[in-house]
């Protein structure tokens, strides 16, 4: 029994199961190895269980799980599994609440003869905000090459009269080009003052002198996805410009200096927060300092005001202040880290200062 699976089976008397369905997609490839799109894994309280998949994917289950019985099916994997679970004659399965719809919920029950089925609150997210060393070395390589992207960008794209679309058009192409399967998530690129915007998907509108440019975007590789955000101006920026800048990456710089894995999130954004809000900027600054990164690009824990709990070792964190105004434009800083027992190790390495081009 992997690691992963004894963690989880750990839970078991907590929750007050016997087995755990598992339908979420990232969670199926954190317990079982499985990349594919479709499928459905129960484990049992000793750790042994069933894997569900259809025939479109006999070939790729047969190479990527191996923990488990493997069954491939023309029939819906929730009947399989129903079936599977009656056999097993447990007296309660949990569910991932969050992840499973209300009608297949409905389904599972009706389909279950003498055991109950019991929702439950990202049990198996939970275990993965806990990195393994295994999981750090793909994020590493990913968060590399998002950088390698990101100059090649700066170096021979960005410039007036280029569009939004065609810078992200441009990363997501040289992270496939350095390696990367696929971008880890919708690029942004929002200039002038759609910088405002903090999720500004890319449009056709042209880069103009002194404006922001607020590039977000991440690399999947091997399943595991970076994340990380610069803003770059052509030409010169005005003065309020430049104030907000310095203003986020001092910020950001004191974030990342005295982060630590045992603060809880809220004291972790608060290190950001204290300095934009001393500057005049904290009603600008309408999110948390960050998120978890791995499996999905917003994951467990999260570092905002809302968070007591103590981020924990080997957490892999984004660390993301802006500032954001309307009508005029925006700036955010992002670095992607792990937290180690002391300290963080920075798996971003782009350079933080501020960029004319």
């Amino acid at each position: 029994m992997n690691h992963r699976i004894q963690r989880l089976v750990s839970m078991y008397s907590e929750l007050g199961i016997e087995g755990f369905l598992i339908s979420k997609r990232e969670n199926l490839r954190y317990i079982t190895g499985f990349s594919g799109s479709t499928g459905v894994c129960v484990v049992l309280k000793d750790g042994s269980g069933v894997f569900i998949t259809d025939p479109r994917y006999d070939v790729q289950a047969a190479e990527e799980v191996s923990e488990f019985e493997i069954m491939i099916s023309r029939e819906p994997a929730l009947s399989e599994a129903a079936m599977w679970i009656n056999n097993s004659k447990i007296a309660a399965v949990g569910i991932e609440a969050a992840a499973m719809t209300v009608a297949s919920k409905n389904e599972l029950a009706g389909l279950l003869t003498g055991t109950d089925v019991v929702e439950t609150d990202r049990v198996i997210e939970k275990l993965r905000a806990v990195k393994d060393e295994s999981e750090i070395v793909c994020i590493r390589q990913a968060a590399r090459i998002a950088d390698q992207a990101l100059d090649a960008v700066l170096r021979d794209v960005i410039k007036e009269g280029v569009s939004e679309l065609d810078i992200a058009i441009e990363l997501e192409y040289q992270m496939r080009r350095h390696g990367g399967d696929k971008p880890g998530f919708d690029t942004v690129v929002a200039s002038g003052p759609r910088a405002a915007m903090a999720h500004g998907a890319p449009t056709d509108r042209k880069i103009r002198p002194g404006e922001p440019i607020v590039l977000d975007f991440g690399c999947c590789y091997r399943g595991y996805i970076s994340d990380m955000t610069r803003t770059v101006f052509v030409g010169e920026p005005d003065a309020e410009m430049r104030k907000v800048y310095r203003v986020v990456l001092e910020a950001q710089l004191n974030a990342c200096h005295n982060l630590r894995a045992g603060m809880t999130g809220k004291e972790a954004d608060a290190l950001a927060r204290s300095i934009i809000e001393r500057s005049g900027y904290g009603d600008r600054f309408g999110h948390g300092l960050g998120h978890g990164v791995g499996l999905e690009v917003h994951e467990l824990p999260s570092l905002s005001p809302k968070n007591d709990s103590p981020l924990e070792p080997l957490s892999v964190v984004s660390v993301e202040p802006g500032i954001y105004l309307p009508q005029k434009g925006g700036v955010r800083i992002e670095d992607l880290v792990v937290l180690r027992p002391d300290g963080i190790e920075n798996l971003t390495g782009s350079p933080k200062d501020l960029v004319c081009l």
